[in-house]
This record gives C-alpha cells, structure tokens and sequence, in this order.
C-alpha cells in the first residue's frame, strides 16, 4: 500500500513539473493551494489508471511497431496516453489539462507536445523512483 501511494506521489510531482516545464501543456492549476492540490490529484488519479490498465494492451498491440522503429514509437504511445488523459479528463472533470490545444483540436502541435510531455514525465518519473526507494 505504501508503495502505491509513493508512486502515486511520483505520478503527481512528474505531472507537475510537466506542466511547469512545457507552456503548451496548460493545466487548470486555481487560485487556491487546496485547487492546485485537487487539479494535481484527479489528474494524476486519471494518468494512473491510463497507465494501469490500457498502457499494457497498447504495449503489447504495438510491440511489431516499437521492433520496426527501433523502440521510437513507444514515445508515440506515451504521448497518446497522455492525450488520452487529457480527453478522459475533460469529459469527467472539465478541462483540467489541455496538451497542445487538445482538447477539443487534435493537431500535429497536440501530438508533439504530448510526445515532449510523456518524454519529461518518463524522465522525471525515473529519476524520483531511482532516488526514492521502495519501502
């Protein structure tokens, strides 16, 4: 349980500096320190449970393209969950999180911020569960 929650923390604090780091990624932040906290939460709750249970399907669907690039279209797949995100979002809470226009323009500025954002949430992601333990 308390791994869950660590990783859970990790989640909101690589979402957070995405949002921070790229202006094209435009979240719903508030006024308040208590919306800023929600926002963070139900987005990284959303972003999750993407990665819970449709990133293994996808992964697996996607393994002869991720062999023909050489392991290239696996940011492409992150970043579609990450739009994915974004649209599961918007249709649950309104618009918390927007990737590069999307929702509700799906265009080539969407698909590049959400491959940029997915690279930076991977990255932090990894960096925060090298230097964090598990426990």
């Amino acid at each position: 349980m308390t791994t869950r929650l660590i990783r859970f923390a990790i989640i909101a604090v690589a979402l957070l500096l995405t949002g921070s780091l790229l202006p094209e990624i435009e979240v719903d932040w508030g006024d308040e320190a208590t919306n800023v906290a929600v926002t963070l939460l139900l987005v990284a709750a959303v972003f999750g449970l993407v990665n819970t249970f449709i990133r293994p399907i996808a992964r697996l669907v996607s393994v002869p393209l991720n062999i023909l690039s050489l392991g290239l279209f696996a940011i492409l797949l992150n970043g579609a969950l990450l739009l994915l995100t974004a649209f599961l979002t918007d249709l649950a809470f309104g618009p918390l999180i927007v990737v590069g226009g999307f929702p509700p323009d799906l265009s080539v500025d969407a698909v590049t911020t959400a491959a940029m954002g997915s690279f930076i949430i991977s990255a932090i992601t990894a960096a925060l569960t090298f230097l964090i333990p598990d426990t």
